[in-house]
């Protein structure tokens, strides 16, 4: 399965110590370059373990980064509102004819479901590893409490909430 990544569900599974669960479920992630750039060189100018997290991930070769030339951006995905990892994400998620893209950013996530992409967010990766039975029900309660109370994971607490939900109402 083919699965590129934006930078928000990297950041926020970094953050919760998961940042290995999409390969978990997809197997490797392919990342653009300007993603790495937000996710890790700038992460680690702030000391933020999550750029850590991604880096190991990339050691183990769970994450992949691929370069996008500014020459080779398709009009589809360029937006002045998006920023260059989003339009390097969804351009390459295009361009490899991926079958999921990771993005939590609600403008991306529109324009990716204009474009034809399927998407994904850091709760349906979080629900998706649920059902599958990579992660406990106690699990994803624990994580999802963890996204809403840290106030660097920027993920609406009402999505949370109807997270919680699917999770409380499966078996």
């Amino acid at each position: 399965m083919k699965v590129v990544s934006d930078a928000g569900p990297l950041i926020a599974l970094g953050k919760l110590g998961t940042v290995d669960l999409p390969f978990r479920l997809y197997g490797q992630i392919l990342i653009p370059h300007a993603v790495y750039v937000e996710v890790v060189e700038r992460g680690n100018e702030m000391d933020a373990p999550d750029a850590k997290q991604t880096e190991l991930a990339m050691a183990r070769q769970q994450i992949a980064v691929a370069i996008v030339a500014e020459r080779d951006l398709s009009d589809s995905v360029r937006f002045p509102a998006l920023s260059r990892a989003d339009q390097e994400t969804l351009h390459l998620a295009l361009h490899e004819h991926a079958d999921l893209v990771l993005v939590d950013d609600l403008l991306a996530r529109q324009t990716a479901k204009n474009i034809g992409l399927k998407i994904r967010g850091t709760l349906g990766v979080i629900v998706e590893a649920f059902r599958r039975e990579l992660l406990t029900r106690d699990d994803c309660e624990f994580l999802l409490q963890a996204i809403l109370q840290d106030d660097d994971i920027w993920i609406d607490a009402q999505l949370v909430r109807q997270a919680q939900q699917e999770i409380k109402k499966k078996k």
